[in-house]
């Protein structure tokens, strides 16, 4: 008995004359170990074929038939058997084989761990696949015995043998074959830029965000030279959506077939993104990376670029121009700051505006039911608002677009835009790390490149809580830079913000900060809504107008080609603000 390193074993007995048994034991020069293809649906078999010559006059030997799988095929001339071994709680045997009937067919008997799990009987003279149920193996490594042992011989007349070709393992899958709707099916592999070997990992996953560094995705994964391929079907509304893959190395994005993303090649963490226009209903989504030394990074994700409007807001009185009025940093219970604001909302026409931190600490349905909806909410029909950092206190700001519903915009993204007369208006949401960032790539970002884009009106204002420049106790805040690029390249006229608990009046400048009258924003810090007041320690450049005591509503009337401003103060406060430009 020889074993060759795959574990198989062949033993037969072989007959001199029919009353005279000589045991014989021959050893076969190879037995290859073949593993049949494993589609991506996650099928798991292992093929059995003997591959091997032997000495003839064996009673059980591999001989050459090209009929048989590889040209060879283990003949049992005599009772003898074909062992080996495998793995896995396996759940059924095929036996590919073919029989020469002899008053009546061969039979084969298949034992594993010594225990006889059934018999095959070879009815077909030519190569057929028979299967046997296997029942009750565990995991781990098991026995494998198929026998022939009902030899039957009439001399000069006829001789029963069987022939064996190949026998296949049917093993449970231990990796998923399909994920849930939501989710994507993730396969690894070890190797480079190509998918044609058999997955090391397969798992569902729900979104494509990695960071692994120089660090493996998994155990049995090459860190430095692996494919992943990510495949999922999800849930559409109908519109425009902008899909974004960032990788380090090579990476490709498909929707419903289509290439949208194609960078296959060795390369830094490098952010990409394409648009698409998405029907309503379940699309799929297909992301093919690649790793080759270095650090690993693979993300993809999407959003869309439409949404529906919020509610449009109430007209002008007839015969005048649309005006503007609000400020941020509003209601805090039991502060009286904010009902003292709302007293000159009440009685101000035109659109309010809040320029975020709408219901302190933390912006919860009670904060917002018990502190700003007794004061600044008597106008909430009328209110176009915006976040502060405050509402996110609560996951997801979810007491803010709770309170404030389709006015808010979308809960995820909580930007929008809308005209009142000749002037765009645009509220942004600069709680950027709640909305995929503020800065170049940013959803928030090209969002706002293409809703300048198709602006049509002669001037535009955007609003929104954290200000680029304040000489406030917060001072300046530098991720809103890109932003103030995008409306600056884009000749915007006014900026409204909030945070620091004062009002400020900026000349019209640059991003940069440089004075530039012909071409610059003018902005307003208005943090005077009722919370509370800061401290200025001193002004910042193009500082024009501060004031850190006094609350109050800035109110804008905005002409055809250009605007007022007056800063309308609580009452028994004396400071005011006024004063006109005109549109770029």
């Amino acid at each position: 008995m020889l074993r060759h390193r795959s574990g198989a074993v062949v033993e037969g007995s072989f007959a001199l004359s029919k009353g005279v048994l000589c045991i014989l034991l021959v050893a076969l020069a190879a037995v290859l170990v073949v593993l049949a293809a494993v589609d991506d649906a996650g099928a798991a078999q292992t093929t059995v074929q003997a591959e091997a010559t032997s000495l003839s006059g064996s009673q059980v030997y591999v001989r050459a038939n090209t009929a048989a799988s590889g040209g060879k095929e283990v003949a049992f001339f005599s009772n003898g058997s074909v062992l080996s071994s495998f793995d896995g709680a396996a759940t059924e045997i095929t036996l590919r084989g073919r029989g020469e009937a002899c008053q009546g067919d061969p039979r084969l008997e298949v034992y594993v761990d010594g225990d006889l799990e059934g018999t095959v009987d070879l009815t077909s003279s030519t190569f057929a696949n028979y299967t046997l149920a296997l029942s009750g193996l565990s995991e781990g490594t098991h026995t494998l015995r198929v026998s022939f042992q009902n030899d039957f011989y009439v001399a000069s007349t006829c001789d029963r043998n069987a022939y064996l070709d190949s026998y296949t393992l049917a093993l449970p899958s231990t990796t998923p074959t399909t994920c849930d709707r939501g989710y994507f099916l993730a396969k690894y592999r070890n190797e480079l830029r190509s998918f044609d070997t058999q997955p090391v990992l397969s798992r569902c996953e729900p979104a494509i965000n990695y960071d692994w560094g120089s660090a493996s995705p998994a155990s049995g994964v090459n860190p430095d030279s692996f494919t992943a391929r990510w495949v999922g079907s999800f849930d559409f509304e109908a519109s425009d959506y902008e899909f974004t893959a960032t990788a380090d190395d090579g990476v490709r994005l498909f929707v419903d077939g289509e290439l949208l993303i194609d960078q296959w090649k060795d390369q830094g963490a490098t952010t990409y993104k394409a648009t698409k226009a998405i029907s309503a209903g379940t699309h799929q989504v297909k992301v093919k990376y690649y790793e080759y030394g270095g650090l690993a990074v693979a993300k993809a994700s999407w959003a869309k670029l439409t949404s529906s409007p919020p509610p449009p807001p109430p007209p002008p009185p007839s015969g005048s121009d649309p005006v503007m009025v609000g400020a941020g940093d509003i209601a805090r219970c039991p502060s009286a700051g904010a009902e003292a604001t709302a007293k000159l909302l009440d009685g101000i026409e035109g659109t309010v505006y809040t320029t975020g931190d709408n219901a302190y600490e933390s912006g919860t349905p009670t904060e917002f039911a018990n502190c700003y909806d007794p004061t600044w909410g008597r106008n909430k029909g009328r209110t176009m608002p915006s976040p502060g950092n405050h509402e996110y206190n609560t996951s997801g700001a979810s007491g803010y677009f709770g309170y404030f519903g389709a006015s808010a915009g979308e809960p995820s993204r909580g930007y929008y835009s809308y005209d009142l007369g000749e002037w765009h208006i645009i509220s942004l949401n600069s709680m950027c790390e709640n909305v995929g960032g503020c800065g170049a790539s940013s959803p928030m970002l090209s969002w706002l490149e293409q809703d300048l884009a198709a602006n049509q009106k002669a001037c535009t204002l955007a609003y929104f809580h954290h200000p680029l420049f304040s000489s406030g106790e917060h001072g300046d805040q530098s991720k809103m830079r890109a932003t103030w690029d995008a409306l600056y390249g884009a000749g915007a006229d006014v900026v409204l913000n909030g945070h620091d608990h004062d009002y400020e009046r900026f000349a019209p400048q640059s991003p940069t900060g440089g004075l530039d009258t012909a071409r610059g924003i003018r902005e307003f810090v208005v943090g005077t809504g009722g919370g509370s007041h800061y401290g200025i320690a001193s002004a910042g450049p193009n500082s024009q107008v501060r004031n850190t005591d006094t609350y109050g509503v800035l109110k804008l009337t905005l002409h055809a080609t250009s605007y007022d401003w007056q800063f309308v103060p609580e009452a028994g406060k004396t400071f005011t603000d006024s004063g006109t430009d005109a549109c770029h």
